[in-house]
């Protein structure tokens, strides 16, 4: 019982000291990122350009709304990355299979494909509810660019389909 109570209360005590290394590495990985936007030249009169393509965990991910002259195949999928700071969509331009898409989204990592059903299909399959489709466009007036996306049940991840709505 008194062992109990001890690990309860050290558990307790991880959540907090959890939540903020979590915050600490949220800003390392920011000021990385600045430091590679300053680094790259995508710099211009003050104001931040979107990076054409980035790294992240090693791969090579180009802007989504940059591949525009790629064709993509509809019943395929691809790792995808939401740039928070500047809400731009970055993919690795190399399709993956619905079994890794899967793998993907219930890691909590985003996935993007071209049609709508497609990325409803890889959410529902992650079982319970989906939510979407959402497009943060619709509700804002700041400048962007906008996917609409379904989030699984476990809402850890976005699934992004179609073209951008783009907010100037």
């Amino acid at each position: 019982r008194y062992v109990g109570k001890n690990v309860a209360s050290a558990f307790g005590m991880a959540l907090p000291i959890g939540k903020l290394l979590a915050k600490e590495a949220a800003k390392a990985a920011a000021a990385a990122l600045a430091k590679a936007v300053i680094a790259t030249g995508a710099l211009a009169a003050g104001t931040a350009v979107l990076a054409a393509t980035i790294e992240v965990a090693g791969e090579v991910y180009e802007r989504l709304d940059e591949l525009k002259k790629k064709k993509f195949n509809g019943n395929d999928y691809y790792k995808a990355y939401i740039d928070e700071n500047t809400n731009a969509v970055y993919i690795v331009p190399k399709p993956i299979n619905f079994e890794e898409a899967k793998i993907r989204m219930n890691s909590g990592l985003d996935v993007y494909t071209m049609l709508g059903p497609r990325a409803f299909d890889l959410a529902e399959s992650a079982g319970k509810k989906v939510y979407g489709p959402k497009n943060h466009g619709d509700k804002s007036d700041k400048p962007g660019v906008y996917y609409a996306h379904y989030h699984p049940w476990h809402r850890r991840c976005h699934i992004f389909y179609g073209i951008p709505k783009v907010i100037k």
